[in-house]
């Protein structure tokens, strides 16, 4: 999937390989540990500070070995909040909800709600037949409004749903829409 997804990036930035190969760097990291996970994230971060701006996490759990283990939890805190900090660098993690009551999971989910700048929620919208991400959780400025979409192996299509947002921490909608 991860290969996929680069895939994905390249074909719909329009973006040669040799350019992307200098711009994303994507590691599958499934057949190692939760400690060596965070190992070779901590590696690559460092190792690539200078030209990181972003770093995206699909997983934060798989970082752990018990998601409902507070200080695992407060340890993968600790490393995320030190490599923003340290590097400068702006952080993104998935985490799923839990499906009887729509929350967070574990004691990382309640971490990371506690912490985070921005909680973005995507779901798919069966009816529409589009993807909806909403901002239910913002520590600055309120994001009104939800923006939809559709996705396919070669484009992705903007949706309206509900009312897109006009400004995003200055960022005017033709930017936000890139």
């Amino acid at each position: 999937d991860v290969w996929i997804q680069l895939d994905r990036i390249t074909r719909l930035s329009q973006i040669s390989d040799h350019e992307i190969d200098s711009m994303v760097r994507m590691y599958h990291l499934r057949r190692f540990s939760a400690p060596e996970r965070v190992k070779m994230i901590d590696t690559a971060i460092r190792d690539h500070a200078a030209t990181c701006g972003l770093f995206i996490i699909d997983g934060i759990r798989d970082l752990m070995s018990d998601i409902n283990s507070s200080t695992e939890s407060m340890i993968v805190m600790s490393d995320l909040m030190r490599w923003t900090d340290e590097y400068r660098i702006h952080g993104i993690v998935a985490i799923h909800y839990n499906k009887a009551d729509q929350s967070m999971r574990g004691h990382i989910g309640t971490e990371l709600a506690n912490k985070c700048q921005y909680q973005i929620e995507t779901t798919k919208n069966a009816d529409a037949d589009c993807f909806v991400m909403t901002t239910p959780k913002s520590r600055k400025k309120g994001v009104d409004g939800d923006i939809g979409w559709r996705m396919d192996e070669y484009e992705i299509t903007e949706t309206e749903i509900g009312t897109l947002p006009v400004e995003l921490d200055s960022v005017g909608y033709e930017r936000l829409k890139e």
